[in-house]
């Protein structure tokens, strides 16, 4: 039989044993329960600063592209894991065991394919009054070109050899009809080459003369020189070198004065160059996106593309911030359509756990040839070729852009594209009326690792 000095003994190891217990219970709880909540917090945390971190590169982008800053650059630091980042709950057990295992992520460039296609009937802007002539009778926005022709007829002598006679210089007046605040004249100017007693050589130039507030800012400018009769000219009255393009005012009415005999008097004297012709671009829009690699939330991935920030997630996607497609309706019922064709050139992908740097460079900004500032479009089509996880989500996209638009059209889709059609307030197509404006800002991407480890 045991002493009872031995059962006192026995006794503590017991209960030594069982507090040993007790603190791996609660250690394998704080494991098991503890540990992934927090870790989870964190990752919920990094995901929320992955989405600021896309925003920021967004109004990043917006600006170089709004205040034309083709060839400048800009940075923005991406974070691909959750080291650094510390939950509110945060964890009183310091040891590796103990914390929440570190996420990690990738940044992407150009890994995706969307395709974006945009189709219209359209007016394109062609040097001359082109086939078709639409109504100026107001200019509601600056357009690139607003021309007037000119065109000598025969009875003015456009050239002479040992004259004892020049003839006038005089042309066309054009000018702001309610505020004249300054003119413009396009006239033919005789140029002497020779002069001897009583006699003159001389051939006719097309001249420009421009008066700002009543004085004169440029006179005679040579744009062309030996003009010939029954010979159509057409001369861009914005052209920057005019000086005219900064004053101009609107809406804006223009008059034309003949103020020379001898020049053809031209019902599409002052007007935009149009011609009708079907408009068509496919581009691939290229992408930047972000790959999670979590370890106790949800994957997300972010990617920005066509000015819109999107997320997608393993049950769908969702666009957290719109793509750069405007409709919207004008005052006179003028349907307008912007679209800011946002191409990423360039490639590159780098993963783990150091923070990145992206370099973007805004390379160019291309321009259609379509007549801007009036109506020049009958339909507009946009569509997105995109992946079936993808085609659900641009077609949600494009009915809530056609609904708050008040515009006429629709939205068709199919299980990898969908398309926004623009029918303006005609929907039998039959004017022009709607006003088409469409960007292509280009993008040169590069991505590099920071190298710095957070701790």
């Amino acid at each position: 039989m045991a002493s009872d000095r031995q059962e006192s003994a026995l006794s503590e190891v017991i209960g030594f044993i069982l507090i040993l217990g007790v603190i791996a219970l609660l250690l394998s709880l704080y494991i098991v329960y503890v540990v992934p909540a927090e870790g989870r917090q964190n990752e919920i945390l990094h995901m929320n600063d992955v989405g600021s971190e896309f925003n920021g590169y967004k109004m990043m982008v917006d600006s170089l592209i709004l205040n034309d800053q083709v060839g400048s650059t800009i940075y923005n630091t991406f974070t691909l894991s959750t080291q650094g980042i510390t939950s509110s709950t945060g964890g009183f057990i310091t040891f590796p065991l103990f914390q929440p295992a570190g996420s990690t992520g990738a940044i992407l460039i150009n890994q995706r394919v969307d395709n974006l296609e945009i189709t219209a009937l359209t007016l394109d802007q062609a040097h001359g009054p082109g086939n078709q002539a639409p109504n100026l009778s107001v200019i509601t926005d600056e357009p690139l070109h607003i021309y007037t022709n000119f065109t000598m007829l025969s009875s003015y002598p456009v050239s002479g050899s040992n004259v004892s006679f020049i003839p006038q210089n005089a042309g066309i007046l054009v000018v702001p009809l309610t505020n004249p605040y300054w003119k413009l004249w396009v006239n033919h100017t005789p140029r002497v080459d020779h002069v001897s007693p009583g006699l003159w050589n001389y051939n006719t130039d097309l001249t420009i003369s421009v008066e700002k507030n009543g004085l004169p800012t440029i006179q005679e400018l040579t744009i062309i020189k030996n003009i010939k009769n029954n010979t159509r000219y057409f001369v861009d009255i914005i052209d920057e070198a005019y000086g005219i393009n900064t004053d101009l005012q609107y809406p804006l009415y223009l008059q034309r004065i003949q103020t020379s005999a001898y020049i053809a008097n031209d019902s599409l004297a002052t007007s935009y160059g149009t011609s009708s012709g079907m408009y068509h671009d496919s581009s691939t829009l290229g992408s930047l996106e972000y790959r999670s690699g979590n370890n106790y939330f949800i994957q997300q991935n972010y990617y920005y593309q066509m000015g819109g920030i999107f997320l997608e997630q393993q049950d769908g996607m969702v666009n957290k911030i719109p793509p750069s497609i405007a409709v919207s309706k004008s005052v006179n019922n003028i349907t307008l359509v912007k679209v800011d064709e946002v191409i990423i050139v360039g490639g590159g992908i780098i993963g783990g756990t150091t923070p990145v740097q992206v370099q973007t460079q805004l390379s160019g900004i291309n321009i259609s040839k379509m007549s801007y500032g009036i109506p020049n479009a009958k339909w507009v089509a946009i569509t997105i070729h995109t992946d079936p996880k993808a085609a659900p989500m641009w077609n949600s996209t494009f009915t809530r852009i056609l609904t708050s638009s008040n515009a006429k059209g629709k939205v068709q889709s199919t299980p990898t594209s969908s398309t926004l059609i623009i029918d303006g307030s005609d929907s039998t197509n039959s004017t022009y009326d709607i006003e088409l404006d469409v960007l292509k800002p280009i993008l040169n991407d590069k991505v590099e690792r920071i190298g710095i480890i957070l701790e």
